[in-house]
């Protein structure tokens, strides 16, 4: 689910032929249009602008749908404005590991293979980074600080830092309090922008990049 300009959005994973798997309401729940947006869908972030962003898994990049280019932008009505087509230097997607929509004009991601971070502005391939971590699955980003979990193998959190020439630095790792101070892993995290969203048993605790202190 996502938030629309005048609604919101509802999106599911899987899809079959060319059966709508992406529905729009008003702010009354009243429906208002159906749409495709592929099959395998890993990730969807929408912008104040009304763009939708959608991220997808192997069995969608390796399938016969729209899918295939691993990463798409829709405006509102589900037209698709934005395909992902890697420069030189860069493969396919595979599979989207993980989507960071910062803004209406700055989209990130992380994918296999081999990894890279990759900032796409005004849906211009702008900026490369080799990360050093595999299987992560989200990222935050704050001016040259990126916070990335471990993968899905490992626990906890890493600080990179970007650098000018593609590199990228680890800074050391990363410990989230609870509210009463003792460290804390999450189930499931997801990030937008510089904020990590965690949730854990019944509560939702979320993580500022700007007002970490990093030690």
């Amino acid at each position: 689910m996502q938030p629309l300009p005048g609604g919101f959005l509802l999106a599911e994973s899987r899809q079959d032929g060319f059966d709508p798997n992406a529905f729009t309401y008003d702010q009354s729940g009243k429906p208002i249009r159906s749409f495709c947006i592929g099959d395998g869908v890993q990730s969807v972030q929408t912008t104040t602008a009304g763009d939708i962003w959608v991220s997808y898994f192997d069995q969608g990049t390796l399938g016969n749908t729209i899918a295939r280019a691993g990463l798409l932008c829709f405006n509102a009505d589900g037209e698709p404005i934005y395909t992902f087509q890697p420069v030189v230097g860069l493969d396919r997607i595979l599979d989207c590991y993980a989507l960071n929509v910062e803004n209406d004009d700055t989209a990130w991601i992380y994918y296999y293979s081999p990894f890279p971070i990759v900032r796409i502005h005004k849906r211009l391939i702008d900026g490369v980074w080799k990360a050093p971590i595999p299987y992560a699955t989200a990222f935050a980003v704050y001016r040259d600080t990126v916070v990335m979990d471990n993968g899905v193998q490992q626990d906890g959190w890493t600080r990179l830092t970007l650098q000018d020439n593609g590199r990228v630095s680890r800074s050391g790792p990363v410990v989230f309090l609870d509210d009463e101070g003792a460290p804390f892993s999450a189930k499931f995290a997801t990030a937008r922008g510089r904020l990590i969203w965690f949730l854990k048993d019944a509560k939702i605790y979320c993580a500022d990049l700007g007002h970490l202190r990093f030690l």
